[in-house]
């Protein structure tokens, strides 16, 4: 999902059954891990472990154009024979 977040937007404290995936394209964001923050700008990407508490916020001065990308199950891969 692509969103454009305005300034000092937030989404609540979550936890993903999933693992989740944010990308920002423009702008920053004020995420928080766990017990831990961290600060993305433009290009800067972060993945969430599934079931790991986190929120994100935009800096009150700035927007941020965002991709997050979720995965509701395990991922895995198979092989096709041909």
């Amino acid at each position: 999902m692509r969103t454009t977040l305005p300034p000092g937007a937030a989404c609540p404290p979550r936890r993903a059954r999933g693992s989740v995936l944010l990308y920002v394209r423009f702008g920053a964001l004020d995420v928080r891990l766990g017990d831990r923050m961290a600060y993305l700008a433009n290009g800067d990407q972060l993945a969430i472990p599934a079931g790991v508490e986190h929120s994100w916020r935009t800096p009150a001065d700035s927007s941020a154009d965002i991709v997050v990308v979720t995965a509701e199950l395990p991922l895995t891969s198979t092989a096709l024979e041909v």
